[in-house]
């Protein structure tokens, strides 16, 4: 499966480490219902703002998107990256997955040995 691959800023912390490397996959079906299962479980306060409330969306999508080599799949939760992610580490994520549309197959090219820029590289 393509995925472009980066590295963060400030990186995440995890059991008294920092991990920089990161990868982004396109978003599945199961991934999207499974990110919808983990919203239901999210209790946002009453009036939380529409930008808070897209946010909270955006993360469930990426618990099921993001790989950070060293911390498992699971421990990327939404209240994990919401207490974790730095704001300029939160938008190279969001470029990697810009970078992943457009360098879709649907787009019309894939070269999967082309940097992508400073937010990743795509790979197979």
């Amino acid at each position: 499966m393509m995925r472009v691959t980066g590295q963060f800023t400030f990186g995440l912390e995890y059991q008294g480490k920092i991990y920089c490397d990161y990868s982004v996959r396109p978003l599945t079906i199961g991934g999207e219902l499974a990110a919808m299962d983990a919203l239901e479980q999210v209790a946002e306060p009453a009036g939380s703002s529409e930008v808070r409330q897209t946010i909270v969306e955006t993360l469930a999508y990426w618990t099921q998107q993001l790989t950070v080599p060293g911390i498992p799949a699971e421990a990327l939760s939404i209240s994990f990256l919401m207490d974790n992610l730095a704001s300029e580490d939160y938008q190279a994520i969001l470029d990697s997955i810009e970078c992943l549309r457009v360098k879709s197959p649907a787009a019309g090219h894939v070269n999967t040995s082309e940097k992508s820029g400073p937010s990743g590289q795509i790979t197979k």
